[in-house]
C-alpha cells in the first residue's frame, strides 16, 4: 500500500523539483544546501511559517523517494532561524542602517591636501576601470 500524502505535499514537491531542474542541482538525492537555497529564495514569495512548512513537505517526500531527509540538517534549521530573525526585524520596521548612526570626522585640512585635490579636479580624476599594472621588482638579498 503507497503512503497517502496532501496535495500540498506533492505541489511542494514539485515546486522544488522544477526549482532544482531550472538551476540544473540534483533534487533527488538532496544536498541541504541545496533546501537551503531553495528556501532562502522563497523568502521574499512567502511567510516564514510557509518556507518552514514547505521545506518539511519536501523533506517528506524526499524521504520516500531517497530514505534520507536533509530538511533536518543543521544548515537548513539555522536557514530557516535566519529567515525568521529577518521577518521579525522587518516586521518592526527596522532599518538595515540608520541615517546617523556613524559620527562624522572632520577633515584636517592642509595645504598638501589642497593641492592634491586641487590636481585631481583639473586632471579630471576617476576610478580606474582596469587596475593599475604594477611591476615585480626583484629583491636582491
Amino acid at each position: 500500500m503507497a503512503p497517502t500524502r496532501n496535495r500540498s505535499t506533492d505541489k511542494d514537491w514539485d515546486t522544488y523539483v522544477t526549482w532544482c531542474e531550472d538551476r540544473g542541482l540534483q533534487a533527488v538525492p538532496s544536498h541541504p544546501w541545496t533546501l537551503a537555497a531553495y528556501a532562502l529564495s522563497r523568502e521574499n514569495h512567502c511567510k516564514p511559517e510557509d518556507i518552514r512548512k514547505t521545506v518539511t513537505d519536501v523533506g517528506k517526500a524526499h524521504s520516500e523517494r531517497a530514505r534520507s531527509r536533509p530538511d533536518r540538517a543543521d544548515l537548513v534549521s539555522r536557514t530557516l532561524a535566519i529567515i525568521e530573525k529577518r521577518s521579525q526585524v522587518r516586521a518592526q520596521g527596522a532599518e538595515l542602517f540608520e541615517e546617523d548612526c556613524s559620527p562624522e570626522r572632520p577633515q584636517a585640512t592642509t595645504r598638501k591636501n589642497e593641492k592634491k585635490s586641487a590636481k585631481r579636479d583639473q586632471a579630471g580624476f576617476s576610478l580606474r576601470s582596469e587596475p593599475k599594472l604594477v611591476s615585480r621588482r626583484r629583491l636582491e638579498r
